[in-house]
């Protein structure tokens, strides 16, 4: 089974935005160790929780972006439109009792990490911090 770590190369830095991944970790976790038991209701409650922790963070990360006049707002804004889409698609999946491709699903999840977390995320607090990438 796959976890997800927390460790010193996912910190940007800000408590904040740490903290909110921090829990999102601990979301993906849950998740990728219930999705064994798929009809488990908990595996449910866990896809809808990473659904509505994925609008809280993104929230969050986008008012941070606003205030602080960040040049890629709309573009960063847009890759967490496609994220929250496909979160929700799995959630429908889950809820629908439709088959899911767990490579994919897993794939997903790490890329939201690797790619948006590690790469974007910390880009931003970057940016805000020193008013350059």
């Amino acid at each position: 089974m796959y976890r997800i770590k927390w460790n010193d190369k996912y910190s940007t830095g800000n408590v904040e935005i740490d903290k909110q991944h921090m829990q999102l970790f601990e979301i993906f976790n849950e998740y990728l160790a219930e999705k064994k038991k798929r009809s488990s209701l908990k595996y449910l409650i866990l896809s809808i929780d990473l659904l509505g922790y994925c609008q809280e963070h993104f929230k969050t990360e986008e008012q941070l972006m606003l205030s602080a006049n960040y040049p890629f707002f709309e573009e960063h804004k847009s890759e967490h439109a496609n994220i929250y889409a496909a979160v929700e698609n799995l959630v429908n999946k889950v809820y629908n009792g439709d088959s899911i491709d767990d490579v994919a699903a897993d794939e997903f999840l790490f890329s939201w990490v690797e790619q948006h977390i590690v790469k974007k995320d910390c880009d931003v607090i970057e940016w805000i911090n020193n008013g350059r990438i």
